[in-house]
């Protein structure tokens, strides 16, 4: 009985270690909490790339995130997805994204998400790059992003996702090519 109790003591003791190592990161900036930024791995050929997170707006003002600088990509635009006559179609968000107050924002595969255009190298799986979040009212705030595999494949941009038509000015150009992460 005592080994058994001494084998689910430490049992127990390694699961909590373990599981809060796998607590996904927290970043703060005035009343915004940014959650878990991460961005799927993609091919050497990927020129563009995706980065996702949430970001909960804990204040009683609304914020909007405006855009986000980093050394990997040549430009960062905030983008979502609508369906126009059937067809799936990326959007550049021009004035960026709301963050309306008591409300969590999810920036996620197939919906709202940093675009990142003109990638310096590839997003390879298991690393990490720095992205600095520009918001309207609270300001900067740098968080870093894991590279990882999560959940389902999302949009699919080798499939029927049509980009650069309405209020995607100057979107034309971002698929040089199709297999890149949303």
């Amino acid at each position: 009985m005592k080994l058994f109790l001494k084998y689910n003591t430490v049992t127990l003791i390694l699961f909590f270690f373990l599981s809060t190592s796998a607590i996904a990161a927290e970043y703060r900036v005035q009343d915004l909490i940014v959650s878990d930024p991460w961005s799927r791995p993609l091919p050497e050929v990927s020129v563009n790339g995706a980065a996702y997170l949430t970001i909960q707006n804990t204040g009683t003002g609304p914020d909007r995130l405006l855009g986000a600088v980093s050394e990997i990509a040549e430009q960062i635009e905030i983008h979502t997805h609508v369906n126009q006559g059937g067809l799936m179609k990326m959007m550049r968000l021009e004035q960026g994204a709301p963050i309306p107050p008591g409300e969590l924002v999810a920036f996620e595969p197939g919906g709202l998400h940093i675009m990142l255009l003109g990638l310096q190298s590839p997003l390879k799986s298991a690393t990490q790059y720095n992205l600095t979040l520009q918001f309207e009212s609270a300001g900067e705030l740098d968080v870093v992003v894991k590279v990882n595999h999560r959940g389902s494949p999302g949009m699919d941009h080798t499939s029927n996702m049509k980009h650069g038509e309405a209020g995607a000015a100057g979107h034309s150009g971002h698929m040089q090519q199709s297999n890149h992460a949303d």
